[in-house]
Order: C-alpha cells, then sequence, then structure tokens
C-alpha cells in the first residue's frame, strides 16, 4: 500500500499534512438529513414537455416534503429506517442511488415490477 501511495507522492503529502486526509482514509459516519437523503436519490426524469414528465415532476415535491417531515417527526433515525427500507442498506454507497420512474404501459413496465426495489450493486 505505501509504495502504491510513494508512486505520485502521495505518501508524502500525507506526512506532511496528516490532518488534511482523514476523511479520504477513515470512514466517519455522517448524521442523515432529509437534503443528504434527497441528494442521495437523483431521480432519471424524462423528457420534459411528456405527460409522464409531468407526473414525475408532481411526485417529485411529495418525497421531498416526506423526507423533512420525517426528519421534523424522527430526526436522522427516522431517515435511516427509510434508507434500510428504501435500498436494504444501511449506509450509504460510495457510489450513491439513483430513482427511475416506471411509467403504466411502457415498455419497461412489462418487464419490470411496479413496486419499488432496490439495487446497491455497481454495475446495476
Amino acid at each position: 500500500f505505501e509504495e502504491g501511495l510513494k508512486t505520485l507522492g502521495v505518501l508524502d503529502a500525507v506526512k506532511q499534512h496528516p490532518d488534511s486526509f482523514p476523511s479520504l482514509f477513515c470512514h466517519e459516519p455522517q448524521r442523515l438529513t432529509a437534503d443528504m437523503m434527497d441528494d442521495l436519490f437523483p431521480p432519471r426524469l424524462v423528457p420534459k414537455g411528456s405527460n409522464q414528465r409531468r407526473a414525475e415532476d408532481a411526485v417529485i415535491p411529495l418525497w421531498r416534503d416526506y423526507l423533512q417531515d420525517a426528519e421534523d417527526e424522527e430526526g436522522s433515525s427516522k431517515l435511516q429506517n427509510i434508507l434500510v427500507f428504501a435500498t436494504g442498506a444501511n449506509e450509504i454507497p460510495p457510489v450513491g442511488f439513483s430513482i427511475e420512474f416506471i411509467h403504466e404501459g411502457s415498455e419497461e413496465s412489462s418487464s419490470k415490477r411496479m413496486f419499488p426495489m432496490a439495487n446497491t450493486c455497481i454495475t446495476a
């Protein structure tokens, strides 16, 4: 590991500025907030102007309101439960998550389930 860090001079930088690198090498759990949860799930939206996009645009504020209400009522413990329910993961993976809308009658809806599913694999 040290040899790899020496390759680009990273090891020397770590030794000279040890207080600058803990966040890169050590995991520090963070208290979940509604904003963090919203940022974790960026939606993949259809193009603007379609009826499907109008439906998607109507749902997004409801999701954000739900997250804010959860944080206001019970704090980060409720958001942690939502994270586990929605993803099956009790921690945020480095690659994050995304939400994909599946519209009734679309090609995807015939091949995918209509209920929430989670996949935390990077290749998904």
